[in-house]
């Protein structure tokens, strides 16, 4: 019997048969311009964000492991290396990624810098932390940075945590395509119409559109109105795409007598937004707004008014320029929260157009597959705080629902609880 030797074996990668779990997978990215030309896109790690990434994305449920995330010390001892992986238009392009961990005696310059260059082909490139030069004065995992050449910059990145023996993660969930057609989806967006409330002004709003004259739709919020996670920030936050809904429930296209106005500012919550209406809505007396979308459902924690702040917004629009249609829009954090049952009671007392998504999503994200799962919370959010595109886009979408259902109603009274006619 003839004994045929096999050729030399290429030896395994011991990496690939390690244990892993992602903090980023497939999220939109962009580099924000810089003085100098070249684009950054920021995501802050500190304080709990990078253990909440792993339980949204990499589905870690082991809190030593999370408590783990949060020093430079453990982070090395749970992390082995990490893997990045970019995808642009122009695969050529190499973006250059950074994991900075914070210093104790100078936190932005004293701690070490990660660094790996990422050809954008989607191929995944792997830096052992073993071969970091460390910093003794490293404290906390502080941020990661994707630099790019040039600003304005599109791409999609992953970044994966390949674990230190001992140690292990949920198998990664296969990629889900979400279907914005499918019955469970709608079924979403009526959960989060809380009430239609009373329409008249929002009616009148769509008519007077669609007879040509001039219509303003404004929004005013927090960080999630100004779009933060929306990735352009311009057109794919849930206030631009809402607007462009309310276009469509006109007459189908964005027509020029339809204006739009965004006055999201990140950290505020309603009792700035009693100060920013005349100057960042109202333009000071330069616009007259016709629909007012309030979004502080997650911003206004801190109110030691409980909620008086938020009345005396909601009252100042309703009965300010334009008399305008008001819509109460209540976001979500990754933490299934919120102040919607504080301030519904305002929506509920003046008959106002209310609009929930956490009841949209909330018990979404709790179902199985074969259950009218549509998406999980790695789709819908990209930080412990903000939606992804694929989240705003769920938000507009929840806009859209009213409008529809506002449109199709029959004029009621108006409202005259406010004192008005």
């Amino acid at each position: 019997m003839e004994v045929i030797k096999s050729g030399p074996v290429a030896p395994k990668d011991p990496e690939k048969s390690r244990s892993c779990f992602f903090i980023m997978r497939g999220t939109e990215i962009t580099g924000s311009s810089q003085p100098d030309g070249k684009g950054i896109q920021f995501l802050y790690e500190d304080c709990g964000r990078l253990a909440c990434s792993a339980k949204l994305v990499g589905n870690i449920t082991d809190q030593k492991m999370l408590d783990m995330l949060s020093t430079t010390k453990d982070f090395r001892k749970l992390v082995h290396s990490i893997g990045v992986s970019i995808e642009a238009d122009d695969p050529s392009e190499e973006i250059q990624f950074v994991f900075q961990m914070y210093g104790k005696s100078d936190p932005y310059h004293s701690g070490t810098n990660i660094m790996m260059k990422v050809q954008a082909n989607g191929a995944e490139e792997k830096i052992a932390l073993d071969q970091v030069t460390w910093s003794e004065d490293d404290d906390i995992t502080g941020q990661i940075r994707f630099e790019f050449e040039k600003a304005n910059t599109f791409a999609t990145a992953s970044i994966c945590f390949y674990l230190n023996d001992g140690y292990d993660a949920p198998a990664p969930e296969e990629e889900r395509t979400i279907d914005f057609k499918c019955a469970e989806y709608y079924a979403m967006l009526e959960k989060s119409l809380i009430q239609t409330g009373n329409v008249y002004r929002l009616k009148q709003a769509i008519d007077k559109a669609r007879a040509g004259k001039d219509v303003t739709v404004a929004y005013i919020g927090g960080s999630i109105t100004q779009g933060a996670g929306a990735v352009p920030i311009n057109t794919k936050c849930y206030a631009y795409q809402s607007f462009m809904s309310f276009c469509k429930v006109v007459d189908g296209t964005q027509r020029d007598n339809i204006y739009y106005v965004k006055a999201g500012v990140g950290g505020t919550p309603s009792e700035f937004g009693l100060l920013r209406y005349e100057q960042d809505v109202l333009r000071n007396g330069s616009v007259t707004p016709d629909v007012v979308i309030v979004e502080f459902a997650v911003n206004d924690e801190g109110d030691e008014t409980q909620g008086e702040c938020y009345d005396s917004l909601v009252r100042m629009i309703y009965q300010g320029p334009g008399s305008p249609a008001v819509i109460l829009l209540f976001s979500v954090f990754a933490n299934d929260w919120n102040l919607e049952e504080r301030l519904s009671l305002v929506g509920r007392a003046y008959q106002l157009p209310m609009v929930s998504v956490k009841q949209a999503v909330v018990e979404q994200f709790y179902k199985k597959d074969g259950q009218g799962r549509v998406l999980s919370k790695r789709h819908f959010f990209f930080d412990l705080y903000h939606p992804t595109n694929v989240g705003h886009k769920i938000m507009a979408d929840c806009l859209e629902y009213l409008f529809e259902k506002a449109d199709q109603s029959a004029y009621p009274k108006e409202y005259s609880r406010f004192g008005i006619n």
